[in-house]
């Protein structure tokens, strides 16, 4: 007895083993013992440290029923634990979007919490469309959903980022075209060797020429390609049509010129100018840009007429034959379009009295036929000769 009161000194915290031995906050009496305790139950079936029993709605906190408005905040993370206790309530902060991370973060309008942080679940790599949904290493979070940045043409390198039609392919989150890129021909990655180009997929020899195509191809030298040149090609109208040319920069207006194709651009040269007579001047017109450029006249053959087309030899034309006086075979050269030069044809070898009909380039050489003046007898025969030009240095 203490105090006029019956007490039991085996389990009164108040008296734990005789009277007035008060045990500490965190401690029960147990058998007369003041012992730690560290678990706690929250309603019945009530902890054997809390007698009699708790009743419903109250806390056994150390040993003692508690209402939970009663419980200290040291109490409360205790009970809580491993929830926060947040205004004596138990919340999960890693999910609760009022109290994310800790009491009281709220988080703003358009997030969610996932693991402790508020974010934004249309846009987070590491929380995309849901808490914990975690894009690949090659993904982006667009919009909720884990896409393809660094091959998907339709957001390449970003969310939305479409690739525009001259560059339709995305490697590695570079819009690209396979078909043109030297370091991704074909697919991604693909490296063309040196002094190669992508040509439609597929690395090749850059071509100089015309005479490093196949039959029936041409160069492109503004992509070192060589490409099919026919309907559909790039600058041509379509089949069975008829489309204006330009004018502008074209050869003044003349009669009995002559012309041939250099496998990209049209070659004209000679004829006969009003007022002026017969002319050096020429142009070379090239339909994919539909531009034409005057060609130079420094070392050009002298004015002349009746002369054939000219041939070419696959990187230059020949221009031979025509009447001037004195001399029936007439000044020749061959024309060179890229650096625009002419180089006289040495005529010392050439046959006299030779008048040309008719040229064909015969793959090395020319075959010209015509006929040949005897100037003992005063009379013509027919005759053919053959020119092989120098090869190009």
């Amino acid at each position: 007895m203490t105090q006029g009161k019956c007490v039991n000194t085996k389990t009164d915290k108040d008296n734990c083993g005789g009277c007035g031995k008060k045990c500490a906050k965190n401690q029960v009496c147990q058998d007369g013992n003041c012992t730690v305790i560290s678990i706690f139950d929250q309603g019945p079936p009530a902890h054997v440290f809390c007698s009699p029993p708790c009743l419903p709605g109250e806390i056994c906190v150390f040993g003692q029923c508690q209402k939970p408005g009663e419980v200290d905040h040291f109490a409360c993370e205790l009970l809580c634990a491993p929830e926060a206790c947040c205004n004596m309530t138990c919340i999960d902060t890693t999910s609760d979007p009022n109290n994310c991370g800790s009491c009281g973060n709220i988080c703003a309008a358009g997030t969610t919490c996932c693991a402790g942080a508020c974010v934004n679940l249309l846009t987070n790599w590491a929380n995309c469309g849901a808490c914990m949904n975690t894009c690949l290493a090659v993904q982006d979070c667009c919009a909720g959903s884990c896409l393809d940045v660094w091959f998907n043409p339709a957001s390449c390198g970003g969310c939305g980022n479409v690739c525009a039609p001259n560059n339709p392919n995305c490697c590695f989150g570079q819009c690209t075209n396979r078909q043109t890129d030297v370091h991704n021909c074909g697919v991604c990655t693909t490296e063309c060797p040196s002094a190669h180009a992508c040509c439609a997929g597929a690395c090749q020899p850059i071509c100089a020429s015309n005479l490093d195509c196949e039959p029936g191809q041409l160069c492109d030298k503004a992509t070192g390609c060589c490409a099919v040149f026919g309907p559909g090609t790039p600058g041509l109208p379509a089949s069975d049509t008829w489309s204006p040319t330009s004018t502008e920069g074209a050869p003044a207006p003349r009669t009995e010129h002559r012309a041939v194709w250099t496998g990209s651009r049209m070659f004209v040269w000679g004829g006969g100018v009003k007022e002026e007579g017969h002319t050096s001047t020429g142009g070379l017109y090239d339909p994919a840009s539909d531009t034409w450029t005057p060609t130079s006249t420094k070392d050009a053959p002298a004015p002349k007429a009746n002369y054939p087309p000219p041939l070419w030899t696959g990187d230059r034309a020949i221009v031979a034959g025509g009447d001037i006086p004195g001399s029936p075979l007439g000044p020749s050269g061959l024309y060179d379009p890229e650096p625009d030069t002419w180089t006289p044809i040495d005529l010392d070898a050439a046959p006299e009295g030779f008048y040309v009909a008719a040229a064909a380039w015969a793959g090395c050489r020319a075959i010209f036929v015509g006929s040949q003046y005897n100037v003992e007898d005063q009379s013509s025969r027919p005759a053919a000769w053959a020119y092989e030009p120098a090869p190009l240095r």
